[in-house]
């Protein structure tokens, strides 16, 4: 038997290429990169490493009793914590992220605006007086010294 030649060969329709496969690695790939950042960006249990102290180590120091001569960042009870007084600052540290020490004199500690007696936000040497008659003394970003 003798095939029969066609002028026309028979075209075999090409191949449909398959995506799901890459759609499920994509997805797992995902899940991969995603799952890892939420573990390196502490969602894993966290571990501590103590260190005993050596036998010749100091005691801590104590806290002192009465009011404190030099303080930074805190909200300080005038006659408790700090003395009334005049306080001076060198200003903030030249190395800090904020150029500017903020303090307030304060007629309570409620946190309102109607509670700040004065205030201000100094970038160099300054002294502010610290009145018997005032409730409480607030300071950030900087050390104070009573004069």
């Amino acid at each position: 038997m003798t095939q029969m030649y066609s002028p026309h060969p028979q075209q075999v329709p090409p191949r449909k290429r398959k995506r799901w496969p890459w759609v499920v690695g994509g997805l797992v790939v995902a899940f991969v990169v995603i799952g890892s950042i939420g573990t390196a960006g502490g969602g894993g249990q966290e571990t501590q490493t103590v260190k005993s102290a050596p036998a010749t180590s100091t005691p801590p120091q104590e806290e002192p009793d009465g009011p404190v001569t030099s303080f930074s960042d805190g909200t300080y009870v005038v006659g408790e914590d700090i003395e009334p007084g005049d306080y001076k600052t060198e200003g903030p540290d030249p190395d800090s992220f904020f150029p500017n020490c903020y303090w307030a004199r304060l007629k309570d500690t409620s946190g309102g605006l109607e509670s700040i007696i004065a205030n201000s936000n100094v970038q160099g040497p300054t002294t502010v007086t610290v009145k018997e008659s005032d409730y409480a003394f607030e300071v950030r970003g900087c050390d104070w010294v009573k004069k």
